[in-house]
């Protein structure tokens, strides 16, 4: 995994700075912000840190200036293609040419899939739901207009039937579950 220190040191030397230079507390010179906006920047795109780590780990400060200082980076890679092209050949080099952040972007992905199938198969239950719901008020209507006997026969069928419904939603749901 990549350091905190591997980091700073191939930030500064971008900038042709010490990593000394970087974790001073004293306000950093502009090449010494613009050199821990990409230290920042580098460290979201190639660790697992959230934002709150990546503060800390790197000079100690805020997770919002972290997040300010790594959005300073990623605009002037936007306007500067060679600096953006120099980035990402520091954080190849950090990484020994494997891509961790594409690959977190990955398991995410396949996750959002899941989600999203999940969020499609409730959205059927509940249209189900919803239809059973209108056959039940439509069968307590009919019943309320039916002599006492076909009342009982019909809320015993409509007892019966919501059951079996719950119980099809409770097998569905376990097979979701099991795949």
């Amino acid at each position: 995994m990549i350091t905190a220190r591997e980091i700073v040191t191939a930030a500064a030397t971008e900038y042709g700075l010490v990593p000394e230079d970087l974790l001073t507390r004293r306000r950093p010179s502009r090449s010494a912000s613009r050199a821990r906006g990409l230290a920042w920047w580098l460290a979201r795109r190639l660790t697992p840190w959230s934002w709150p780590e990546i503060g800390e780990r790197l000079f100690d400060v805020n997770h919002s200036s972290a997040i300010y200082g790594a959005r300073g980076a990623h605009e002037r890679m936007a306007d500067d293609p060679a600096f953006a092209e120099r980035a990402e050949a520091i954080a190849l080099v950090l990484t020994d040419g494997a891509e961790p952040a594409a690959d977190r972007l990955d398991a995410a992905a396949v996750g959002i899939d899941a989600l999203l199938r999940d969020i499609a198969a409730m959205r059927a239950d509940i249209a189900a739901l919803r239809a059973d719901l209108d056959e039940q008020r439509a069968r307590i209507v009919k019943i309320e207009l039916a002599p006492a006997s076909a009342r009982n026969d019909a809320r015993d069928s409509a007892m019966i039937a919501a059951h079996r419904k719950r119980a099809a939603l409770e097998r569905r749901r376990l097979r979701r579950e099991a795949s």
